[in-house]
């Protein structure tokens, strides 16, 4: 016989007999392992990622993801797994994110001749015995060609 509020008479109800709440639990647990990636899907996942989408990742991972801050981590299920990576393999993911990241700029720099002209100017200066001494001097002389 039960009461009103669904307790079986003599005190014991569903949940202290194993019923309904546990299964909630294990429904639960299996629910977790599904929202978390493995290593391999993760980079699978952020290869496929649209160009805005990866720039946001990679934000997010410079600002936060090198120190394993879980902020803004909620909203993606990438950045919660990689938060959750062991260490061995968050040090392997930050390896191969780093290459990645290169590898998409370099392209970006082969697209956009813009980008090739600054390129160019950045490894002259980059070349000289003192680029910072340089980099002054070139500004100090346009400024004195500008007041003539």
């Amino acid at each position: 016989m039960h009461s009103p509020d669904g307790k079986k008479l003599g005190g014991a109800d569903a949940s202290s007999l194993g019923g309904p709440l546990v299964m909630q639990v294990v429904i639960l647990s299996n629910r977790k392992k599904e929202l978390t990636m493995n290593l391999y899907e993760i980079k699978h996942g952020l290869l496929n990622l649209k160009d805005i989408e990866f720039n946001r990742f990679q934000n997010w991972f410079e600002k936060f993801g090198y120190d394993r801050i879980n902020k803004n981590a909620k909203s993606s299920k990438i950045r919660q797994s990689v938060l959750k990576l062991s260490e061995k393999e968050f040090n392997h993911f930050w390896d191969w994110f780093d290459n990645l990241c290169d590898e998409k700029w370099a392209e970006e720099v082969e697209n956009d001749p813009m980008a090739k002209k600054c390129l160019e100017i950045a490894n002259i200066i980059m070349s000289k015995p003192d680029p910072g001494k340089f980099f002054v001097d070139l500004l100090g002389r346009n400024e004195a060609n500008t007041k003539e």
